[in-house]
């Protein structure tokens, strides 16, 4: 087998196995247990490693079509929820491509002395070209991994719709690139406007976290003030009752000292006394 084949599959097999069912069964919440429910996503997304063996050049034609459907049948999540998933996690990994394969290529060019890019790289840096994307990759998926699940909470559906055009533009752009030859400014526009919607969904994301977080802290004021308030007033109840129980007391004084019952009324203040402390 070609070396690039093999690194191709080596790497698809690697995105499957630990990285995509991984981040799918910590993101969402599973039909199953996790266990379970990360097996059934590494068999579904199978036949993209099948897919890499014959048609490696335009696996990414399926590919993201393959990784949707266990978003789409192992999760009991809202489908908008599931949907921002995706989305959330097409986005991370285009991330995780770009920066992947920059890092290779800056490497093999320091060591070849020219500069590198991922389509002219041969059989033996294929291996190198690999190890670094899939160890890069990793560690941006795990610095994302928190950043999306707190996300997903905060996308509602018109900023699902902003972040969701650029996810599918990028898709399109992939298929039209490989099956057709463009020039570059022919890509520039719609880009540039891809760029401003997920410029913009990210902001509207961010307006929605800001306000929810507002109502939680304003909801949290409210329950202090509420408990504040029954605390006043249990203390105001108990200090009606100190007071009335003060007036009898007077009352009972008064009455032993009209009568002139001096050592009654002394036994009576000290009873008082003794019950205070």
């Amino acid at each position: 087998m070609n070396l690039v084949i093999l690194s191709h599959v080596l790497e698809v097999t690697y995105f499957v196995f630990f990285l995509i069912a991984n981040t799918y069964c910590y993101l969402l919440t599973p039909i199953r247990s996790k266990r379970t429910t990360y097996w059934l996503c590494v068999l579904m997304m199978s036949p993209d490693i099948i897919l890499m063996f014959f048609i490696y050049d335009k696996i990414h034609l399926f590919h993201w079509i393959i990784i949707l459907l266990p978003i789409l049948f192992l999760f009991k999540d809202p489908l908008q929820k599931r949907i921002s998933c995706y989305i959330l996690f097409y986005l991370s990994m285009m991330l995780c491509e770009v920066v992947g394969s920059t890092t290779p290529c800056l490497i093999l060019s320091i060591q070849s002395g020219h500069f590198v890019l991922p389509f002219s790289i041969n059989g033996p840096q294929a291996f190198v070209y690999f190890l670094t994307t899939a160890i890069t990759a990793t560690l941006i998926l795990r610095l994302l991994r928190p950043l999306l699940k707190r996300l997903l909470e905060y996308i509602d559906g018109i900023a699902l719709l902003l972040i969701g055009v650029p996810a599918l533009f990028c898709v399109l752009t992939q298929t039209v690139i490989t099956l057709t030859k463009i020039p570059l400014w022919g890509i520039l526009p719609p880009f540039l406007l891809s760029y401003y919607l997920l410029h913009r969904g990210l902001v509207r994301i961010h307006q929605h976290e800001f306000h929810r977080q507002q109502l939680k802290s304003q909801k949290l004021l409210i329950e202090e003030q509420l408990a504040n308030s029954r605390e006043l007033e249990k203390e105001y109840q108990q200090l009606r009752r100190w007071n009335h129980d003060i007036g009898n007391h007077f009352q009972a004084l008064a009455f032993l000292l009209e009568n002139q019952k001096y050592e009654e009324s002394k036994a009576y203040i000290q009873t008082l006394l003794e019950k205070e402390s």
